[in-house]
């Protein structure tokens, strides 16, 4: 972390192997289940999960859609994910790093987002947007749908 950015952190345990909750962060049928919950039908999930490789996301909202992309920084299967992360009108790319940690009877994932320090006024919202995906994950994990 630098000085001109913060880091926000939430933490989850989730009862299931890590191997299941990294393949929930790249698949397109899991990330429907989970991403921005109660926030409107993702209509576009395109995913290219690679070092690289780009992810793009459209959520068709009341107010219209919103747009999430990004490139993948890191992809090592089933330890980390690190990915830039781009919504409309944001100047730079904040960084997202899923880690994963052996826990007994399952795993935790801790996800940091690193963001400019100028918005810190969004920090606890960040946050709170991530718990809210990390349960709805847990919701997605518990089904064998997308599999």
């Amino acid at each position: 972390m630098s000085a001109s950015t913060i880091d926000v952190s939430t933490i989850k345990h989730f009862p299931v192997p890590a191997e299941r909750v990294f393949d929930a962060w790249i698949s397109p049928a899991a990330v429907r289940g989970w991403f921005g919950p109660g926030l409107g039908e993702l209509v576009r999930v395109e995913i290219d999960a690679r070092e690289r490789g780009t992810f793009f996301f459209t959520q068709r909202r009341t107010d219209g859609d919103a747009e999430h992309w990004g490139q993948y920084l890191i992809v090592d299967r089933p330890y980390c994910l690190a990915f830039t992360w781009n919504v409309a009108g944001m100047e730079r790319a904040d960084v997202v790093t899923v880690a994963l940690l052996a826990a007994e009877a399952g795993c935790k994932v801790k996800v940091t987002h690193q963001m400019d320090a100028r918005h810190a006024e969004y920090a606890d919202r960040t946050r709170k947007g991530w718990a809210r995906m990390l349960e709805a994950m847990g919701r997605t994990l518990r089904t064998e749908a997308w599999a």
